[in-house]
C-alpha cells in the first residue's frame, strides 16, 4: 500500500485491531492515528471487537441450562402461572360477550319491511296509508303494529309513507278505524289508498 488517505486508513481500523494487516498497512494506519488524533473512532473499534469477544464466550447451550436451572428452583411454574390465569380470563369473557350479544339478538323484535313494489291485497283486510310520527322508533311501530294487529304491507315511499294491512274482522267500519288510528300519538296521518 503506497499512498494512504485518511478514509483508506480509518476504513482499516477493524483489521488493524485484528493484526491482520500487512506491516506496512499497520504502519500507514499508526501514523494516521497519531496525525489524526482519533482516539475516539480506536476505542469505539476496541468496544466492538471486546462485545463481539464476550458474546462468542457465551455456548450456545448456556440458556437450555439456564431453563433447566430454573425449573429445578421452581420459577419457571411461577412464572407460567399468571399467564394461564390471564388466557383464562380472557376466554371467559369473550364467552360472556358472545352469549350476551346473542341473547340481545335473539330477543331484538323484528319489522320486515318489503323492498319494493307493492304486496297483493286481500279482500279480508283494510289498506291503509300511514305516515308515522319522526319520534317514532322501529320498536314503537312494531309495537302498534302488533296491538292493532295489523302488519306492513308496502313502504316507506320517498315521503315516507307506509301501507298497513289490518283484518276487517278486527274493525267492521273504515271511517272508524281511521278515526282511531288518528288518535294514535305515534301516527301522523292515516288515509285510504287512492
Amino acid at each position: 500500500m503506497s499512498s494512504t488517505t485518511p478514509f483508506d486508513s480509518s476504513a482499516l481500523i477493524p483489521w488493524y485491531l485484528n493484526g491482520t494487516l500487512a506491516t506496512e498497512e499497520r504502519r500507514a494506519v499508526e501514523s494516521w492515528l497519531v496525525a489524526s488524533g482519533s482516539d475516539v473512532e480506536l476505542q469505539m473499534w476496541r468496544a466492538v471487537q471486546q462485545q463481539v469477544r464476550i458474546d462468542r464466550a457465551v455456548e450456545p447451550g448456556t440458556e437450555l441450562g439456564w431453563r433447566r436451572l430454573r425449573g429445578q428452583l421452581g420459577i419457571a411454574q411461577e412464572a407460567t402461572r399468571p399467564a394461564w390465569k390471564w388466557r383464562a380470563a380472557l376466554a371467559a369473557g369473550i364467552l360472556a360477550i358472545a352469549s350476551f350479544q346473542t341473547l340481545i339478538l335473539l330477543r331484538q323484535e323484528t319489522v320486515h319491511l318489503p323492498l319494493s313494489g307493492t304486496t297483493v291485497a286481500s279482500p279480508d283486510a283494510w289498506r291503509l296509508q300511514v305516515r308515522f310520527a319522526e319520534r317514532a322508533t322501529i320498536r314503537d311501530i312494531n309495537a302498534l303494529l302488533l296491538r292493532i294487529d295489523a302488519h306492513i304491507a308496502d313502504g316507506p315511499s320517498a315521503l315516507g309513507v307506509y301501507e298497513i294491512s289490518i283484518p276487517r274482522a278486527d274493525a267492521t267500519n273504515v271511517d272508524d278505524l281511521l278515526q282511531e288510528l288518528r288518535r294514535e300519538p305515534l301516527i301522523e296521518q292515516v288515509t285510504l289508498p287512492p
